[in-house]
């Protein structure tokens, strides 16, 4: 993972969920009868204040676009 956001110079912290704690303590559903993790993406401000929730498994595209449509915006 460090090596991606070093590729990409990610300005943020990734997060790895081993052992899905952090997902089931945020509630994020798991797709197709349990089988795949849910993929849900978070955007906080600077303030730590929750600015988007988004969920789109199989349309990673619009997933994409739509967080970074959000950042651009903040």
């Amino acid at each position: 993972m460090q090596a991606f956001a070093k590729k990409y110079r990610l300005p943020f912290t990734l997060l790895s969920d081993e052992g899905n704690k952090v997902r089931k303590e945020w509630g994020v559903p798991t797709d197709l009868f349990g089988t795949l993790p849910g993929r849900q993406t978070y955007v906080l401000d600077r303030k730590g204040v929750v600015q988007l929730i988004y969920n789109n498994q199989f349309q990673p595209k619009k997933h994409i676009d739509e967080t970074l449509k959000l950042l651009q915006s903040l």
